[in-house]
């Protein structure tokens, strides 16, 4: 129970979801769960666990319903194989099979939900619509997914899309950016536009309070973090070459890169052709764990990417008390307070990022620490994510809810 609100039993359904407790892929999802549950409400967890026939090894694996009680949190996980890819049409009643097949499962096991959460709508929304049309539990959806900005979806898809969504009692996406996107490829109803609804950041970033902007004196290196997928999206080939921009102008500065992928050879490649071999340094695929410990190291985190839906790096490295230099890439600009929280530069410009990179290490005595952290914590804490999430489905039951019988 939340500021007084009625005990409410939400049901999450995202198109994806850690396969284990120490899964990366979809984590905050449950990270956000287990945030809700803390809150006083029951939370509950449906989740496609399909592979697709495009993989030779895709026959091989478990089928069938595998249930997990995570921490109190309920999860029920439908494995199987997609195997009407190439038919929209078979593929839709095929999703909306299984999640009724799930749904009733889930039900039997743990009770009837009051509200359904989709998180990213393909294909978690074809289950809320079916289940909310054979069942009638409202449902809200709330979108993640870069696919709308970085690749054309299809149009048999989005049609449906618009369709389904059209049931749902809110519709959010996680930037401004994302949501100008959705009203234009998935538009709402009666003039309605996709509302924003900011994720959250897990509260063990931050737990330290050391500050290292000055544990060297004056004149120390600028310590740089980068985190994501080894990807051309990421930028990390331009950010190399900002730095190698801005140690050509005088500035000492050193930077560590979390992640693994496609591009990390090249990348390695590039490092060397810059001479950067001392000044860059490529940790792989990094724990949440190793991530957090990284934050608390670092002056300052860099995001160098073309398009983010949202950016929880960010918000990670804000309440970890450091400043963060961001392309104007969707997300972050929702997220940086331009010169309290770092700053914003172009994307895919080196030059803009080597000037970002300058500036930063010019003007890092401007930045305190408790503030951007305090600030962090208002906005993107667990608490406040809870808060915002128990106005809208306590609107969205008390809306709902039959008036009693005289």
């Amino acid at each position: 129970m939340l500021n007084g609100a009625l005990p409410m039993h939400v049901l999450f359904i995202p198109s994806w979801y850690p396969a284990q407790s120490d899964d990366i892929a979809g984590s905050f999802f449950r990270e956000q769960a287990l945030a809700l549950q803390g809150h006083g409400m029951q939370i509950g967890v449906i989740t496609p666990a399909f592979r697709s026939l495009t993989r030779w090894r895709a026959i091989r694996g478990g089928y069938g319903f595998d249930a997990e009680n995570d921490n109190g949190l309920h999860t029920l996980r439908y494995h199987g194989v997609r195997a009407f890819s190439w038919s929209h049409a078979m593929n839709i009643r095929f999703w909306e099979r299984t999640g009724l097949r799930a749904f009733d499962d889930y039900q039997r096991r743990v009770g009837r939900p009051d509200v359904l959460h989709v998180h990213a709508m393909i294909f978690g929304l074809a289950w809320a619509a079916a289940i909310h049309r054979e069942h009638g539990i409202p449902f809200v959806v709330t979108e993640h997914s870069s696919e709308f900005v970085r690749s054309p979806v299809r149009i048999p898809l989005l049609n449906y899309l618009t369709n389904q969504v059209s049931q749902a009692h809110r519709a959010f996406a996680v930037s401004s950016s994302l949501g100008k996107v959705l009203d234009f490829q998935v538009p709402l109803r009666e003039g309605r536009t996709w509302e924003v609804m900011p994720n959250m950041v897990s509260s063990r970033f931050g737990l330290s309070t050391r500050n290292p902007f000055y544990q060297n004196g004056r004149g120390a290196p600028l310590r740089l973090l980068s985190v994501g997928s080894m990807d051309n999206n990421k930028g990390v080939h331009h950010l190399l070459r900002a730095m190698f921009l801005a140690i050509g102008a005088g500035e000492n500065c050193l930077l560590r890169v979390c992640g693994s992928g496609p591009q990390l050879a090249a990348l390695k490649a590039l490092r060397f052709e810059l001479g950067l071999d001392n000044r860059v340094e490529f940790l792989g695929h990094c724990s949440r764990e190793q991530v957090s410990e990284e934050m608390l190291n670092a002056t300052a985190l860099v995001v160098s990417s073309s398009n983010e839906t949202f950016g929880v790096v960010v918000v990670e490295a804000l309440l970890s008390g450091r400043p963060v230099l961001s392309t104007r890439c969707g997300g972050p600009e929702d997220i940086i307070v331009e010169g309290r929280d770092g700053y914003l530069v172009d994307k895919d410009s080196p030059a803009a990022l080597s000037a970002g990179l300058r500036r930063l290490a010019s003007e890092l005595d401007h930045f305190d620490p408790q503030d951007i952290r305090q600030r962090c914590i208002e906005r993107f804490s667990d608490s406040a994510f809870a808060s915002r999430h128990a106005q809208v489905y306590s609107a969205i039951m008390a809306s709902t809810s039959k008036p009693a019988e005289a």
